[in-house]
């Protein structure tokens, strides 16, 4: 994957790969704003303000996970992903439980071939 060998390139690895799974989670007591700055400091690079508004974080940065709504964990979820400036990413059931505003935010993100 993007010519790195998961087995012996895992640094490398997470500097070019995102990943979003349809079944991830958070702490539920972590606030929208410090997972942001959490991965952000896992992945070493500045925190995402950008990400928050393309997502429409910043209205819930706040808030705990674990009182989000489905559509709004993962939209939060889909921004964690792309923190590090991904070259690859990998998307499990992106749209799932995502509500209009993280729908329009994905598609934006990667638009599809024929909406370029």
């Amino acid at each position: 994957m993007a010519g790195l060998d998961p087995l012996k390139d895992g640094r490398k690895l997470r500097k070019v790969l995102g990943v979003q799974l349809q079944t991830s989670a958070l702490p539920d007591n972590v606030l929208v704003k410090e997972a942001m700055a959490l991965v952000s400091a896992w992945l070493n690079v500045q925190y995402r303000h950008d990400l928050m508004e393309s997502f429409s974080l910043n209205s819930f940065k706040d808030k705990e996970y674990g009182t989000l709504s489905t559509g709004q964990k993962r939209r939060l979820q889909l921004a964690l992903c792309l923190v590090g400036n991904p070259k690859v990413v990998i998307l499990d059931e992106p749209t799932a439980g995502v509500d209009v505003q993280g729908r329009a935010a994905l598609h934006k993100a990667f638009p599809l071939p024929w909406d370029r």
